[in-house]
């Protein structure tokens, strides 16, 4: 059960960072789309239209070689989708398997 707590507590927080950087970069958006590639613009699209569009709640494993804008694609998504759907308490929750990656987000 104390992990529970814990995992939720990291979660709001999260949240609670992605709504303030939402709210001091939210023109930096169509900035930031620009810079993916086209692979990720795609798999962003996908998942922007099957969250926010069909209302469809996913579990996602972003993998790859370093190097390759899995953070680029993570952070992008989280921003979006937080800033569309700003009425939901935690619209987006991103994990981790390393302590270091875990703080990222």
């Amino acid at each position: 059960m104390r992990d529970e707590k814990c995992h939720a507590g990291s979660a709001g927080h999260t949240h609670t960072k992605s709504l303030h950087k939402n709210a001091s970069d939210k023109a930096d958006l169509g900035v930031a789309y620009n810079q993916l590639n086209t692979d990720q613009q795609r798999i962003v699209d996908k998942v922007f239209n099957a969250v926010c569009h069909q209302h469809k709640a996913l579990c996602l494993v972003v993998r790859g070689q370093s190097g390759t804008g899995k953070s680029r694609v993570i952070d992008y998504l989280n921003r979006k989708i937080t800033q569309y759907l700003s009425q939901v308490s935690i619209p987006v929750v991103v994990a981790a398997p390393t302590g270091l990656a875990a703080f990222n987000y």
